[in-house]
């Protein structure tokens, strides 16, 4: 049959050659295996979404302050060599809860800097877990939500288009 066949001939190789069938199963293998992380990545994406979407109804607004940037060396290296451009900046945030205490939280990182110490922006955070605030605009709520489904529409995709080459 013509799934018996060979692909390459053997020519001596160490390897066998594959057959039409076993280059179907592993295409199949792999188009799975893309397909299960592209549908737990939009699972992830969902479930963070309904979890921001809650933020947004039902936490607290609170004016917050650029306390310091906390540089992050990305590059690892030895403690002798030079600091590079591999630094990224992150900002550390407080602001007032309505107990009136203080709280901090560390904003994502970048390079440059996205904000200077004294700067101030707007965040939200739950009363009951105000450590988990997360600054009030698209990049702080949402960036990350979009990104986590693209990736998971696009693994989908690849799973799908490896399914119609294994048939």
């Amino acid at each position: 049959a013509v799934e018996d066949q060979d692909l390459f001939p053997a020519g001596g190789g160490a390897e066998p050659a594959l057959t039409l069938e076993e280059d179907h199963v592993k295409l199949e293998l792999v188009a799975g295996a893309f397909g299960t992380i592209g549908v737990a990545l939009l699972v992830a994406g969902g479930l963070s979404a309904r979890r921001t979407l809650r933020l947004k109804r039902a936490g607290l607004r609170a004016r917050a302050t650029v306390k310091e940037l906390r540089a992050r060396d990305l590059k690892i290296r030895s403690p002798h060599e030079p600091a590079s451009d591999d630094t990224v900046y992150a900002p550390v945030f407080e602001f007032a809860t309505p107990d009136g205490g203080m709280e901090k939280i560390e904003g994502a990182a970048s390079s440059p800097p996205r904000y200077a110490v004294g700067d101030e922006v707007y965040v939200l955070f739950d009363p009951a877990n105000p450590g988990g605030a997360r600054v009030d605009g698209f990049a702080g709520l949402w960036l990350g939500e979009v990104l986590t489904v693209v990736g998971g529409g696009l693994a989908c995709a690849v799973a799908l288009v490896l399914l119609g080459l294994a048939r």
